[in-house]
């Protein structure tokens, strides 16, 4: 986890007039980007312009929804409530659920692009709902300082579908480098430096990880394996190399891909989508709720829009829900 956060833009007037209402915000110009992160390329910055939040984080996703389920938990303990705090089970039709647990009051769909698998549910879902491919690739640093070359044939095409592939370094390609040919920086993320959100994010876990993302394939087919994707993961490791050289030195250890639903922007930003979904005569399930379309705001909107629906499902009806969540219903989102 990085405990500062760089937004770097080639829009810096908009991050200049940004900066001026967000108190937590630092303008940087191109020209004082090395004092903030040492190494950035003067190519890379030139033109740029930064925001600089102190108090930003980049999060580990996995170890925050780790700890937010094991709070629920906790506090469902704590409350002395007898509902069942988790099961897992797989089902390709909703109707399913209603053999063994069920009855329920609701069923929740929060499954991302997965919605569109369900049985009855696909030919319910707006149109324009985006689906969008895309990889992310973990970096580490090397025991050697050897840099890890990407293979197109060894990090997609010939893979299963798998949601998390370990690449192996290389270090007879001709991209390995011995770490004493690169800068002093290389050896590692400089200390105390922060995460840079930009075009290719570099989201740092330590000196000696980080994640970098993301490509953005769209519109993404039902059938797509985003590893073969035009944007391969080797131009994002080059895109990423060439914000910053000291990559060079670090092997790929992990490539994560997967489809994700990405709403469409409107005058209040991108916001989710939510409400009831109604799937014609299914006199036999209980009302069906959407969650979806958080995107790369998931963290920002999860639990608003998780509270929004859990009391939608006890009142029996989406009155409450604000008219942006329910645009999905209306021609062109």
């Amino acid at each position: 986890m990085s405990l500062s956060t760089l937004c770097v833009h080639v829009q810096d007037e908009q991050l200049r007039a940004a900066a001026e209402t967000m108190p937590s915000a630092r303008y940087v110009p191109a020209s004082h980007l090395d004092a903030i992160l040492a190494g950035l390329t003067e190519e890379a910055s030139a033109g740029l312009g930064a925001l600089l939040f102190s108090d930003g984080m980049a999060l580990d996703t996995k170890g925050y929804l780790d700890g937010l389920w094991a709070d629920t938990q906790r506090r469902a303990r704590e409350l002395g409530t007898e509902a069942v705090l988790h099961e897992n089970t797989t089902v390709h039709d909703l109707a399913e659920l209603n053999v063994g647990k069920g009855p329920y009051a609701g069923i929740v769909l929060a499954m991302g692009a997965g919605v569109a698998d369900l049985a009855g549910v696909k030919d319910h879902l707006p149109p324009f709902m985006d689906m969008v491919a895309g990889i992310s690739l973990t970096l580490e640093l090397g025991a050697e300082g050897w840099a890890g070359a990407v293979h197109p044939e060894r990090v997609h095409g010939a893979e299963p579908p798998t949601a998390t592939t370990a690449v192996e370094p290389d270090a007879h390609s001709p991209d390995a480098r011995c770490a004493g040919d690169l800068p002093a920086h290389a050896s590692g993320w400089p200390e105390g430096a922060p995460s840079l959100a930009a075009m290719p994010y570099i989201a740092a876990q330590g000196s000696r990880r980080c994640v970098i993302g993301a490509t953005w394939d769209r519109p993404a087919a039902p059938d797509q394996n985003p590893g073969t994707a035009p944007r391969t993961a080797g131009e994002l490791l080059s895109q990423a190399r060439a914000l910053w050289p000291g990559l060079a030195a670090w092997r790929v250890a992990h490539r994560a891909h997967g489809t994700r639903v990405v709403s469409q922007r409107t005058d209040h930003g991108t916001p989710p989508y939510g409400g009831r979904l109604a799937l014609g005569p299914a006199p036999a399930l209980p009302p069906v709720w959407l969650m979806s379309g958080l995107g790369a705001r998931g963290l920002l909107y999860h639990a608003w829009l998780a509270q929004l629906t859990a009391e939608g499902v006890l009142r029996g009806g989406e009155e409450h829900l604000p008219p942006e969540l329910l645009r999905w219903r209306r021609r062109g989102g």
